[in-house]
């Protein structure tokens, strides 16, 4: 059972953020936060080991503990994702739930994956996906142990990148037209002259955010950029 007592242990420095990542899911919906510590002494205790595949884990929980073992990050980030599975719905939420037992059961998993490419493409470039709400994408790919985002960032429906050199393509080219009562297919691009609203685009600033929100969370985003005949 989880409580502001319970030790988080991590021997390979690399494994520090992900151990601070999946305590803070605690601190608002539980009020309190695990503790995290270097070592070889916990109650969960991560542990690496070379013999397991890049993205392979192994997953136990007695009655007393909780073992994580992996070659890497990305074995040990699936096996908290797992983890974050077997725990009370409640500690997705951004409220405090009082009276919930954090509590996981007793189990054994082996686990890697079959596919080393599991994606989703998401086509920012015909209905435009604000920041916000692509990192929230990003979370949900991460706790389904998906790897590759596929932007579709450019069409003739819209650009979403900001490029310096050229603030045409984002300034016009980020901008629609108002087709009310028509579905997708029926929907024509914007006339000359004809009064636009905002659609949307990425700065590079948002787009190094959105980079390393995914890395965080073993995803590599793979952007698609449509040039005239493909």
């Amino acid at each position: 059972m989880f409580t502001e007592k319970t030790i988080v242990a991590w021997e390979d420095e690399e494994m520090e953020v992900l151990a601070e990542d999946f305590v803070s899911l605690f601190t608002e919906a539980a009020g309190f936060t695990p503790k995290l510590k270097k070592g070889k002494k916990g109650d969960v205790r991560i542990v690496k080991d070379e013999n397991l595949q890049e993205e392979g884990y192994v997953l136990e929980v007695t009655p007393d503990k909780i073992w994580i073992k992996a070659a890497g990050n990305k074995g040990a980030f699936y096996a908290l994702q797992t983890l974050r599975q077997l725990l009370p719905a409640a500690i997705e939420s951004n409220a405090y739930h009082e009276g919930v037992e954090w509590s996981v059961p007793v189990v054994s998993v082996t686990d890697e994956p079959r596919f080393g490419y599991r994606g989703l493409m998401v086509d920012v470039a015909r209905r435009f996906v604000s920041k916000e709400h692509l990192l929230r994408i990003i979370d949900t790919m991460g706790m389904l142990k998906l790897n590759k985002l596929h932007l579709h960032l450019t069409d003739d429906n819209g650009w979403r990148l900001e490029i310096k050199r050229y603030p045409l393509l984002t300034t016009v080219g980020s901008k629609t037209v108002e087709r009310p009562g028509q579905i997708f297919p029926e929907r024509r691009n914007a006339r000359q002259g004809e009064p636009l609203v905002d659609g949307g685009f990425y700065t590079q600033e948002d787009m190094k955010e959105i980079i390393a929100y995914a890395a965080s969370r073993q995803i590599e985003v793979i952007p698609e950029i449509a040039m005239p005949g493909h």
